[in-house]
């Protein structure tokens, strides 16, 4: 990959990464795209619940989606608001949200970036070969940790 440099001298690459960590595309809604081709990993949501009409929000990644209760959405967008991924991933794991007990899957906390599933290679483990018991991840650096348990 080529790096050139721009009109102030600083070299920038040719190639189009994403501009920004985190998109807010309404009060409701926040997307996080591959740091490498852009493409949206993870959504953030609020919408309703099937024929309940209850609200939730709901959150999808590289592995799984789920709806998360809608009480924590104001933490979890004032977190995203400010680009603060590692914050959300890190509340998710901590608090034991199901099924986010491994926090954000499409994030790499030791990389602080998000990665689609064509640059987060997934790898699903199973016990004694009919038990799903986990899926591994590993980012373009190397990182591997348990993204889905």
């Amino acid at each position: 990959m080529r790096k050139k440099k721009n009109s102030r001298g600083k070299n920038e690459r040719d190639d189009k990464l994403p501009s920004q960590r985190v998109i807010k595309v309404s009060d409701t809604e926040y997307r996080l795209p591959c740091a490498v081709c852009g493409k949206i990993a993870v959504y953030f949501v609020i919408s309703t619940l099937g024929s309940s009409k209850k609200e939730a929000l709901i959150c999808s990644g590289i592995v799984h989606s789920s709806s998360l209760n809608l009480s924590i959405a104001k933490k979890i967008f004032s977190w995203l608001k400010q680009g603060q991924i590692s914050q959300v991933h890190f509340y998710l794991e901590k608090n034991s949200i199901v099924p986010f007990e491994e926090g954000i899957d499409a994030y790499c906390p030791e990389c602080d970036k998000i990665f689609c599933g064509s640059h987060y290679t997934t790898r699903e483990e199973w016990d004694e070969g009919w038990f799903y018991d986990c899926t591994y991840g590993t980012c373009p650096e190397g990182h591997q940790r348990i993204i889905h348990d």
